[in-house]
């Protein structure tokens, strides 16, 4: 019978074509065909998952797709650009490559993701070179997830070019609950997007966390946008929860932002 690194080293030949393909086809499971799926999703715990996914992209010198949770928690979301991401897949692929036991290291894969750990696998396999290469690297992967700034979940929404319901973080921090079309989220991803490059992802939380995201990130700035959207930045600065990637404070979000019209 096949091993499990048998079967999931072999998961891209079961992928559609368009699955290499970045960023026009970014949806994590729903590009997935359905076998592929099936034996990703029979995986637990969900970290297990996760790293299946990071495992089988990269071996095969792809890269994940943005809206993956593979491509957050690995820490992709912290690189600059694809060409640092292709960097860093293929970081993860050459420590994949050179173990001596397949199934170990994937092992210590899920544990590190599990324990938070991934900076001191990356020292354990003499790779500390990523401080380097990627300078929000580190810091990222060295912050609990329920302490990671929303801007990251930001920075992958605004990324994630077909991504339309913002999760419910961001409509609480990042002034997303007072879209009321389609078109105003988009307005306001392309707003985001030109911040971040501008003034980097920890200066807009910053800005998030003090409810001045218009008129620091975007008045001082001097980024061009219509004054009646200002209304849509505004977020629940009151919260104690606010700004942070975490369940808490959430309640009132939950569910999907827009309603699916009806099929006539």
């Amino acid at each position: 019978m096949p091993s499990f690194w048998w079967t999931l080293t072999r998961l891209h030949h079961l992928e559609s074509p368009l699955w290499m393909r970045r960023p026009n086809n970014e949806n994590a499971m729903s590009s997935l065909v359905p076998l592929r799926q099936t034996i990703l999703l029979r995986l637990e715990p969900i970290s297990k998952q996760i790293t299946a996914h990071l495992v089988a992209t990269v071996l095969r010198g792809a890269i994940l797709p943005v809206s993956s949770e593979a491509w957050y928690q690995f820490g992709f979301v912290a690189t600059e650009d694809e060409a640092k991401e292709r960097h860093l897949a293929g970081l993860y692929a050459t420590m994949l490559k050179e173990s001596s036991n397949t199934e170990a290291i994937f092992r210590d894969l899920v544990k590190a993701l599990e324990t938070n750990s991934l900076v001191q696998l990356f020292d354990m396999h003499e790779y500390s070179q990523f401080r380097e290469v990627f300078p929000s690297l580190e810091d990222f992967l060295n912050t609990t997830p329920t302490k990671r700034p929303t801007v990251w979940r930001l920075r992958q929404f605004v990324d994630s070019s077909q991504a339309v319901e913002p999760p419910a973080c961001l409509q609480r921090d990042y002034g997303f609950k007072y879209c009321c079309r389609r078109e105003e989220v988009e307005r306001m991803k392309a707003v985001y997007a030109v911040m971040l490059r501008r003034l980097g992802p920890m200066r807009v939380h910053s800005y998030c966390t003090v409810n001045r995201l218009y008129e620091e990130g975007i008045i001082k700035t001097g980024i061009p946008m219509n004054a009646s959207d200002a209304r849509l930045m505004q977020n629940d600065y009151m919260s104690p929860f606010m700004g942070f990637d975490n369940d808490l404070g959430l309640a009132a979000y939950r569910g999907p932002l827009f309603r699916k019209s009806l099929q006539i």
